[in-house]
């Protein structure tokens, strides 16, 4: 489990969040099989290792956060940055 102080407090369903938990421990791998097919279709033609695309880590945040892809899309670039680089470290470990 890896927590991430935001820099700015964001709002989801109402509820003001100043730190978020990504529960990677318990991601399996058809949370990372949906999360590279939905990689593919916001990137089609894309050649290459997913793994290694902030917009697949951020798609495996989303999955660790039961979030859409779209609320860690939305998060200020240096609290994006926090996520995936978590996301990454866990994936290389």
């Amino acid at each position: 489990m890896s927590k991430i102080k935001l820099s700015k407090a964001i709002n989801w369903d109402g509820k003001e969040h100043s730190e978020l938990t990504l529960e990677l421990e318990a991601l399996t791998g058809a949370d990372l099989v949906a999360a590279e097919r939905e990689f593919g279709a916001r990137n089609p033609g894309f050649v290459g290792v997913p793994s290694l695309q902030v917009g697949y880590q951020a798609g495996v945040a989303a999955k660790a956060l039961k979030r859409p892809v779209e609320d860690v899309l939305r998060l200020s670039a240096k609290d994006f940055l926090r996520c995936v680089e978590a996301v990454g470290g866990f994936l290389n470990a």
